[in-house]
């Protein structure tokens, strides 16, 4: 339900989230045990043997739910691992949100900018990806103003 609002754009334009849940517990189902490996780790964790694990995942969530919905996805099943990453950070990074199933390299760069910005801020802070995101939020728009 938490990503039907949250993503609800995406559903307003695309396919019923009816179909999408479906294909999305079937996606629970192959990557589960990566996930909850993910779930116990932290974004400063993040290596280069990653990557295609990562950008598997990340490729097959984001043909369900758009990159933007598997971003938040992943995210919710791992929060301190996978970053937030929507239009306008992915704009202000130069990460550019492309065509569907298209975006797992520009997110997989994205993921190693994060951990940039974590080790920054030396792993301080509680949910410090969330905290990230919202000072590129924060950043972003008062670049726009």
């Amino acid at each position: 339900m938490l990503l039907q609002t949250w993503n609800s754009a995406y559903y307003r334009f695309h396919c019923k989230f009816d179909i999408r849940h479906k294909k999305s517990k079937n996606l629970y189902r192959q990557f589960g045990k990566s996930l909850i490996t993910y779930r116990h780790r932290k974004i400063d964790s993040l290596v280069e043997s990653d990557k295609p694990i990562v950008s598997d995942i990340f490729r097959e969530f984001e043909n369900v739910l758009g990159a933007v919905g598997a971003s938040k996805t992943l995210h919710l099943l791992a929060p301190n691992f996978f970053p937030l990453w929507d239009n306008a950070i992915a704009g202000h990074y130069k990460t550019r949100i492309g065509k569907q199933g298209s975006n797992n390299e520009r997110y997989w760069r994205f993921m190693n900018i994060a951990r940039l910005q974590f080790l920054k801020l030396n792993g301080k802070c509680g949910d410090i990806l969330k905290r990230i995101d919202e000072y590129n939020y924060c950043k972003f728009t008062r670049d726009l103003m």
